[in-house]
């Protein structure tokens, strides 16, 4: 266990850190990007940034040390920013602070649910940023001073909790190829993380029906997001990504034909969203529900990779990349 001038350096009073626990996560590296640096549990010593602190009603003691255990107990992100180093007293500012750590941080667990969790295996989830399974959200903020910028906020952020299965367990380096905040980072690299807050979303719905239409959104976003585009060419953006010849750019358009309006405006989107339909009545056979779903996700997976790959693109370049990439497969046959 560091404490965390060990880990940081001794001249705490210029930093300032934004420190969130990560639950349902178990982690053996650690890892630093940027400004930010991810702990497995029980390397920082957390006592001793409180070992100062008084606390007076017993009831407070009591909050207090749980928030201590969550925050012992679990991976913890760190944010290394001056952002809020003007207004270390000021408590009517926590929401505003701790909503601004999440919007630099959250990218962070997006990626790690990206490359590890499965649209058919929500059980191996890990929770949202900061948020314990009582459903609030921690942020504990720490500064060499000490009190009153040292201090952990717990509020409610989201309005429900998950909860279902263990976690997730990670062996392995897990941003070995992540650039997406690096300083050279573009116009694609910023689409690439909303793209993967989407993905997040569509992880956590609750049934597949809500998945499937959250999976559509994300196709047509990736495929312009900046105007609304018609899901044929859609279709074409998105081949892009994923065909390797011909015989896959026929195939994709007439599986994507089949995602959305169909042949006869029996398509699953059209069927879910104009007829009232859901997923489990449109597939009622749950093997092919999950070979739906793996599919999608293969798809929208190889779509967020070039996202990153490009990430300090303009996306002008993406589409040049992309039209590029699309008459190579139109000139390459299938091996019979």
């Amino acid at each position: 266990m560091n404490k965390i001038e060990d880990l940081y350096g001794n001249d705490l009073e210029t930093k300032y850190f934004y420190i969130f626990p990560v639950e349902r996560l178990d982690l053996k590296n650690e890892e630093s990007f940027g400004n930010i640096r991810i702990f497995p549990k029980g390397c920082i010593d957390i006592d001793d940034m409180f070992s100062s602190t008084i606390i007076m009603s017993q009831e407070d003691k009591d909050k207090f040390d749980s928030n201590i255990e969550k925050l012992k107990s679990n991976p913890l992100i760190v944010i290394n920013d001056q952002t809020y180093a003007d207004y270390p007293g000021s408590i009517s500012s926590d929401l505003q602070i701790i909503t601004t750590a999440i919007s630099k941080a959250s990218i962070i667990i997006d990626y790690i649910k990206f490359e590890f969790c499965s649209l058919v295996a929500p059980k191996t989830m890990p929770a949202r940023l900061g948020q314990v399974a009582s459903g609030e959200t921690l942020l504990l903020m720490y500064n060499g001073k000490g009190s009153p910028f040292t201090r952990i906020i717990d509020t409610t952020i989201y309005s429900n909790t998950l909860t279902a299965g263990v976690g997730l367990d990670i062996n392995s380096e897990i941003f070995t190829n992540f650039n997406l905040l690096n300083a050279d980072i573009g116009e694609v690299g910023n689409i690439a993380k909303q793209a993967l807050r989407m993905f997040s979303n569509a992880l956590e719905e609750n049934d597949n029906t809500g998945k499937f239409i959250e999976i559509m959104r994300l196709f047509e976003f990736i495929a312009d997001p900046n105007s609304f585009t018609k899901f044929q060419k859609v279709r074409t953006k998105i081949a892009a990504h994923i065909a390797e010849n011909s015989s896959d750019i026929h195939r994709l358009q007439e599986e994507f034909k089949y995602y959305s309006s169909g042949d006869n405006e029996d398509g699953l989107r059209t069927e879910i969203i104009h007829n009232g339909k859901s997923i489990e009545i449109l597939i009622p056979e749950l093997s092919k529900q999950t070979d739906l779903f793996n599919k999608l996700q293969l798809y929208i997976t190889k779509c967020i990779r070039d996202l990153i790959c490009f990430y300090n693109k303009s996306w002008d370049e993406l589409e040049a990349i992309r039209d590029t990439k699309l008459e190579k497969a139109k000139k390459k046959q299938s091996k019979k």
